[in-house]
């Protein structure tokens, strides 16, 4: 069964976690393909503030590069979330949710494709307060990585959480190719401490990573091609 992986998120803007976090995927599941959707209008997240327009620019940067360091080219974006936006705006601006563009892809592409949905624990245990969220296991797998809370700490699954995960987890990669959906399953991968929030709260401290004598591993926090792209734009200058 082919095997197809979705990266959702903001993408405000995209780095290297997003980067590292489909690296993994690609690796661990042998993906045929991975798709990266930026959201459109995310109900739990209205306020968007940087232009889509901006945000599919860097992430095409992105994927631009790692397609030509990494040889990844079977990595797309899926634009569909956006589109999505964009016919609401005539009328009313509408959410997008997971559990529809789930639904979409699989009317796309029909029941004899895994979908595999990655995430972090951050989301994972979130996962309940998504829209619709018992019909997702039956759309797609999750796989998931670790991440630490801001302080260090290790997230917590509610009780909805870690009664699916004893149900439903596999540690076999390749069950996740066996079936189009319907189970968890833990990615090794060193946990992120990075997010786009901090990035954005980085501010007009921008600026000061193109300098010669800056902190190298600042740079490493988003491609080169994303920074000069912010630079130049002028993105993120304040606080957000």
């Amino acid at each position: 069964m082919r095997k197809v992986g979705l990266l959702g998120g903001t993408f405000d803007p995209v780095h290297a976690g997003h980067l590292a976090l489909a690296h993994a995927a690609q690796t661990q599941l042998g993906l045929d393909e991975l798709r990266f959707i930026p959201a459109g209008q995310p109900w739990q997240k209205p306020t968007l503030r940087t232009p889509i327009e901006h945000r599919l620019a860097m992430l095409r940067l992105a994927l631009a590069d790692a397609k030509q360091s990494q040889a990844n080219g079977h990595w797309q974006i899926d634009e569909r979330e956006l589109q999505h936006v964009e016919a609401s705006r005539v009328l009313i601006r509408h959410p997008t949710y997971t559990v529809d563009t789930l639904r979409s892809l699989r009317q796309e592409l029909g029941q004899d494709v895994s979908l595999i949905w990655l995430l972090g624990t951050d989301q994972l245990v979130n996962l309940p307060t998504w829209h619709d969220w018992e019909s997702l296991l039956t759309l797609c797998h999750f796989a998931y990585v670790p991440r630490l809370k801001t302080d260090g700490q290790t997230y917590v699954y509610p009780p909805a959480i870690q009664a699916l995960l004893g149900e439903r987890t596999t540690n076999r990669a390749s069950a996740l190719g066996e079936s189009a959906s319907g189970y968890f399953f833990s990615l090794q991968m060193a946990p992120h401490a990075i997010s786009s929030t901090q990035i954005r709260a980085g501010g007009s401290a921008w600026h000061q990573l193109a300098q010669p004598n800056a902190n190298q591993a600042s740079n490493l926090l988003v491609p080169q091609t994303v920074l000069d792209y912010i630079q130049q734009h002028q993105l993120y200058t304040v606080a957000l």
